[in-house]
């Protein structure tokens, strides 16, 4: 997870690809199961950038 808000914050920071894009990418290749936490990791990330 940790792996996921630094992802996010560098990409926010960056602006390489839009969060939106992110969390697109991440319902579609990760797990059901995982997608909530995911997200919720990429909405934490992007808010510390």
């Amino acid at each position: 997870m940790a792996g996921i808000i630094m992802l996010s914050a560098v990409i926010k920071k960056t602006g390489i690809v839009s969060i939106d894009s992110f969390k697109k990418a991440i319902r579609e290749s990760v797990p059901e199961e995982y997608v909530s936490a995911n997200v919720k990791a990429v909405e934490r990330g992007a808010s510390l950038a």
